[in-house]
């Protein structure tokens, strides 16, 4: 329930944000590319970065924070290599304006196993594995080159003006109450992983044979998007096992930046 006061576009969206709780939580150990998760929203201030922080929050159980969106396409490209040579858990850039992706390096960086990048200052090359989430925030994003396949959009829409000046939220520190809930939410993701994994095979084809094909993410299907579509027959029977690529891919057709669309809204 810490994200019942977000304005979800549509109840099922839920189900995106425990992809990318899961996502997050199992990147280190994915061995292939994961897609590029972003918090979009009709309008600012309804909750595009306080989202994003509440699931890395709950799954590292530390504050934190978000990477302000360059303006330039190389200035991407040194955020990438920084973030990968660092290590880092996450790379989450914030308040992204227009075009998205180009087919050069952010999309290479979303399919890639592996980076090879020159050191700064230095003539050599080196390769490091990509184990690092990747997401972001913004309004109005076009999705340039090949990027649309790669994005999975959480959409956060508020009929009323002035979403700034709500009230009455269930938290009135979500991201406190997230950190300390870390080991609550590490029970809870382990439970749905191990669950299914036990489940038989039988059963487990039956759940793949409902999911459309999702190149260059065989892996993050077969590890995070088959659970979500097992789970979601008890979250939402009506419905059956929910394809989460399905639920996105006409706002991602939307988003696209050969179409001349107005991005995400």
């Amino acid at each position: 329930e810490i994200f019942d006061d977000f304005p979800f576009e549509e109840e099922t969206h839920r189900l995106l944000v425990l992809a990318m709780l899961l996502t997050i939580a199992r990147r280190r150990t994915l061995e292939g590319p994961c897609p590029f998760f972003m918090a979009v929203g009709n309008q600012p201030s309804v909750g595009k970065g306080k989202l994003m922080q509440t699931a890395l929050g709950l799954v590292t159980g530390r504050a934190t924070n978000l990477t302000p969106s360059p303006n330039r396409a190389e200035e991407m490209e040194k955020i990438i290599n920084a973030s990968l040579l660092m290590g880092r858990e996450y790379l989450v850039v914030d308040n992204i304006v227009g075009a998205f992706g180009n087919g050069g390096q952010v999309d290479a960086a979303l399919t890639a196993d592996a980076w090879s990048m020159r050191v700064l200052g230095e003539s050599r090359m080196v390769d490091i594995p990509v184990r690092c989430f990747f997401g972001g925030t913004g309004n109005n994003v076009r999705l340039g080159g090949d990027t649309w396949r790669r994005v999975i959009p959480v959409s956060l829409t508020y009929l009323q003006d002035s979403p700034e000046s709500r009230r009455g939220f269930r938290y009135a520190d979500i991201l406190g109450e997230a950190r300390r809930r870390s080991s609550e939410v590490w029970a809870h993701i382990t439970t749905i992983l191990r669950a299914y994994e036990m489940i038989n095979p039988v059963e487990k084809d039956e759940i793949r044979e409902k999911l459309s094909g999702y190149g260059s993410f065989e892996i993050w299907s077969r590890y995070i998007r088959e659970p979500i579509a097992w789970v979601s027959e008890s979250l939402f029977p009506r419905l059956g096992a929910v394809d989460i690529i399905s639920i996105v891919k006409e706002k991602v057709q939307e988003a696209r930046d050969d179409e001349g669309s107005s991005g995400f809204v």
